[in-house]
């Protein structure tokens, strides 16, 4: 008896930048697809809106390809510490999220693809040679978990979840013009085993506070909201902090925070993300042309290792052991002053 399910190639389960960069490049090849976002709008989350514009030879605008929703280019990275400050010379793409993911969608849209915001995947099932989405009744032969933190598609796939992650929430603070830098502060009166910033946008600022240690989060952010009353638009999100996480299984597969694609140390997931939505679209492009018979999806995981597998560890340690030195101010600020060497 034939199936009354809805069929599609591909089911994409989150909207977030990762999810939509995927969007976009299946429908530049026509590649059908079903992209599922929870929220009924776009960006529902903190995020401090600040991209890394280049890693390992891989640009962002070279992956977005419009200037639709860019706030600012700051020029330096200040870190504030109890022992004085440090200046990187890293500069920061900042953006209006929200503007940037509906730019995305626009993108994906005009060339065929379907988003839908306002659908909560409740269960990821197999029936057959097909993976089943439900409560919506859709039937495809890949899954993509673009969900983060708390994916359904990698407890679907039988993947643990990152041990080691944040608790972060973001708003908007106005009240004093934005500078050209960046400002992160790693103090323990500010935030114990964890960090605040204040990133400018055009008009205002991307001010937040993210913690390692959630027993403790709460009260760091009554305190860090009272030092600014005047701040809207409050959000708040859990951040994987750890190595990725297998990333693909049978007839599935996981991008973003979902596989922990996280440079832990400054938990910079915007542009990992995309990099690894631009792998997993290549191999998924691949396989629509063989109409996904047999398909290999372990070539996802070797292109965006091969890509970006030293710069996650590399984050992943250099967080750890910023995290071990937390104890000490003096033993931080002297690791802080090291590393500007490094990025010199």
């Amino acid at each position: 008896m034939e199936s009354s399910h809805l069929k599609t190639d591909v089911v994409i389960v989150g909207g977030g930048t990762t999810g939509l960069t995927l969007a976009k490049f299946l429908s530049e090849e026509q590649v059908d697809f079903i992209l599922l976002e929870a929220d009924t709008s776009f960006f529902e989350k903190s995020c401090g809106e600040g991209i890394t514009p280049e890693i390992g030879g891989c640009k962002f605008f070279d992956l977005y390809e419009s200037q639709v929703g860019i706030e600012r280019i700051t020029d330096s990275m200040r870190i504030r510490l109890d022992y004085g400050d440090v200046e990187f010379d890293l500069s920061n793409i900042m953006v209006d999220k929200r503007a940037v993911e509906q730019e995305l969608a626009r993108q994906a849209i005009s060339r065929g693809g379907d988003v839908r915001t306002g659908e909560r995947v409740r269960q990821v099932t197999r029936v057959r040679d097909q993976i089943r989405i439900e409560p919506q009744g859709i039937e495809a032969k890949v899954v993509v978990g673009a969900d983060g933190y708390g994916s359904i598609v990698r407890r679907f796939m039988g993947v643990e979840k990152p041990r080691h992650f944040g608790v972060a929430a973001a708003g908007y603070w106005a009240e004093e013009s934005p500078g050209n830098a960046c400002i992160v502060e790693f103090k323990k009166s500010v935030a114990q085993y964890g960090y605040a910033w204040l990133f400018p946008r055009k008009n205002d600022w991307n001010i937040g506070i993210g913690s390692v240690r959630a027993p403790l989060f709460r009260q760091q952010l009554a305190r860090f909201q009272q030092r600014y009353p005047g701040a809207t638009g409050w959000r708040t999100a859990v951040v994987p902090l750890d190595l990725p996480v297998q990333s693909y299984g049978k007839d599935a597969i996981l991008v973003g925070d979902a596989a922990s694609q996280v440079v832990s140390v400054f938990a910079d997931g915007i542009l990992p993300g995309m990099i690894c939505a631009r792998e997993a679209a290549k191999v998924l492009i691949g396989l629509s042309h063989r109409n996904f018979a047999n398909p290999d999806l372990s070539a996802y995981e070797k292109g965006w290792k091969s890509m970006m597998g030293d710069t996650f560890r590399n984050g992943y340690f250099v967080h750890r052991l910023m995290m071990g030195l937390y104890f000490s101010d003096h033993l931080l600020y002297g690791f802080m002053k090291l590393m500007k060497r490094v990025y010199r």
